[in-house]
Protein backbone atom coordinates (compact mmCIF):
# COMPACT_ATOMS: atom_id res chain seq x y z
CA UNK A 1 0.00 0.00 0.00
CA UNK A 2 1.27 3.41 -0.77
CA UNK A 3 0.35 6.42 0.93
CA UNK A 4 0.89 9.45 -0.98
CA UNK A 5 2.13 11.77 1.95
CA UNK A 6 1.94 15.34 0.23
CA UNK A 7 -1.85 14.66 -0.11
CA UNK A 8 -2.50 14.51 3.51
CA UNK A 9 -0.16 17.04 4.08
CA UNK A 10 -2.62 19.11 1.45
CA UNK A 11 -5.46 18.58 3.59
CA UNK A 12 -4.11 19.30 6.88
CA UNK A 13 -3.38 22.31 5.57
CA UNK A 14 -7.12 23.40 3.91
CA UNK A 15 -8.17 22.03 6.74
CA UNK A 16 -5.92 24.42 8.67
CA UNK A 17 -6.90 26.99 6.42
CA UNK A 18 -10.67 26.53 6.60
CA UNK A 19 -10.70 26.80 10.26
CA UNK A 20 -8.57 29.78 10.49
CA UNK A 21 -10.57 31.62 7.51
CA UNK A 22 -13.99 30.52 9.56
CA UNK A 23 -12.74 32.20 12.69
CA UNK A 24 -11.39 35.15 11.40
CA UNK A 25 -13.98 37.28 12.16
CA UNK A 26 -14.72 36.09 16.09
CA UNK A 27 -10.79 35.99 17.10
CA UNK A 28 -7.30 36.25 16.21
CA UNK A 29 -6.44 33.31 14.88
CA UNK A 30 -2.79 31.64 13.60
CA UNK A 31 -2.17 27.99 12.77
CA UNK A 32 0.68 26.45 13.39
CA UNK A 33 1.35 22.72 11.82
CA UNK A 34 3.70 20.69 13.28
CA UNK A 35 5.29 16.98 13.11
CA UNK A 36 6.24 14.60 15.84
CA UNK A 37 4.59 13.53 19.03
CA UNK A 38 1.20 15.71 19.56
CA UNK A 39 1.16 15.73 22.65
CA UNK A 40 4.78 16.79 22.88
CA UNK A 41 4.81 19.17 20.29
CA UNK A 42 1.42 20.72 21.90
CA UNK A 43 3.71 21.18 24.85
CA UNK A 44 6.39 22.53 23.64
CA UNK A 45 4.50 25.29 21.80
CA UNK A 46 2.73 26.23 25.00
CA UNK A 47 5.81 26.70 26.61
CA UNK A 48 7.74 28.54 23.85
CA UNK A 49 4.92 30.70 22.96
CA UNK A 50 3.83 31.79 26.20
CA UNK A 51 0.27 30.51 25.78
CA UNK A 52 -2.40 31.63 28.46
CA UNK A 53 -4.99 28.70 27.60
CA UNK A 54 -5.59 25.46 25.56
CA UNK A 55 -8.42 24.33 24.05
CA UNK A 56 -8.61 20.34 23.21
CA UNK A 57 -11.60 18.24 22.01
CA UNK A 58 -12.14 14.78 23.65
CA UNK A 59 -11.13 11.27 22.10
CA UNK A 60 -12.32 10.17 18.39
CA UNK A 61 -14.61 8.36 20.53
CA UNK A 62 -16.27 11.28 21.72
CA UNK A 63 -16.91 9.56 25.28
CA UNK A 64 -16.61 12.14 28.02
CA UNK A 65 -14.66 9.13 29.68
CA UNK A 66 -12.45 8.82 27.05
CA UNK A 67 -9.33 11.53 27.19
CA UNK A 68 -7.14 11.09 24.50
CA UNK A 69 -3.67 10.10 24.81
CA UNK A 70 -2.57 13.79 23.39
CA UNK A 71 -4.84 15.23 26.27
CA UNK A 72 -3.93 13.23 28.78
CA UNK A 73 0.04 14.50 27.98
CA UNK A 74 -0.80 18.22 27.86
CA UNK A 75 -2.55 18.07 31.04
CA UNK A 76 -0.18 16.47 32.60
CA UNK A 77 2.55 18.69 31.44
CA UNK A 78 1.60 22.05 31.39
CA UNK A 79 0.77 24.81 34.04
CA UNK A 80 -2.29 26.50 31.69
CA UNK A 81 -5.67 25.85 32.52
CA UNK A 82 -6.61 23.36 29.65
CA UNK A 83 -10.22 23.01 28.08
CA UNK A 84 -11.41 19.62 26.96
CA UNK A 85 -15.01 20.23 24.38
CA UNK A 86 -16.83 17.29 23.34
CA UNK A 87 -17.02 17.17 19.74
CA UNK A 88 -21.35 17.26 19.75
CA UNK A 89 -22.45 20.09 21.69
CA UNK A 90 -23.95 19.01 24.49
CA UNK A 91 -27.33 21.68 23.99
CA UNK A 92 -29.85 19.95 21.56
CA UNK A 93 -30.24 23.79 19.84
CA UNK A 94 -26.77 23.15 18.26
CA UNK A 95 -27.17 19.90 17.42
CA UNK A 96 -26.67 19.54 13.88
CA UNK A 97 -25.25 23.02 13.65
CA UNK A 98 -23.01 23.37 10.85
CA UNK A 99 -19.46 21.85 11.57
CA UNK A 100 -21.23 18.89 13.17
CA UNK A 101 -20.33 15.61 12.04
CA UNK A 102 -23.64 13.94 11.06
CA UNK A 103 -24.16 10.48 12.98
CA UNK A 104 -21.46 10.94 15.89
CA UNK A 105 -22.26 9.62 18.83
CA UNK A 106 -23.26 12.02 21.83
CA UNK A 107 -20.71 12.14 24.69
CA UNK A 108 -21.58 10.48 27.35
CA UNK A 109 -21.68 13.16 30.89
CA UNK A 110 -19.97 11.07 33.53
CA UNK A 111 -16.07 10.71 34.69
CA UNK A 112 -14.40 7.82 34.31
CA UNK A 113 -15.38 6.19 38.52
CA UNK A 114 -12.76 7.49 40.99
CA UNK A 115 -11.33 10.39 39.13
CA UNK A 116 -12.96 13.73 38.82
CA UNK A 117 -12.79 16.40 35.71
CA UNK A 118 -9.29 18.06 35.77
CA UNK A 119 -7.52 15.72 38.23
CA UNK A 120 -4.74 15.25 35.82
CA UNK A 121 -3.97 19.54 35.49
CA UNK A 122 -4.54 19.61 39.36
CA UNK A 123 -1.89 16.79 39.71
CA UNK A 124 1.09 18.47 38.03
CA UNK A 125 0.47 21.55 39.92
CA UNK A 126 -1.55 23.27 36.98
CA UNK A 127 -3.93 26.10 38.26
CA UNK A 128 -5.98 28.39 37.23
CA UNK A 129 -4.14 31.79 36.06
CA UNK A 130 -6.02 34.96 34.41
CA UNK A 131 -5.65 35.28 30.57
CA UNK A 132 -3.51 38.32 29.53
Amino acid sequence: MTVDIADEQDEWQAALDTAQAELADLVDVRTFRHAGSPGQEVVNFVREHDIDEIIMGLARSGDISTIGSTTRVVLDFVDKPVFVLPSEPPWPSLRGAPGRRAGRPRPRRTPRRGRRPGAGAAAAGGRPTASH
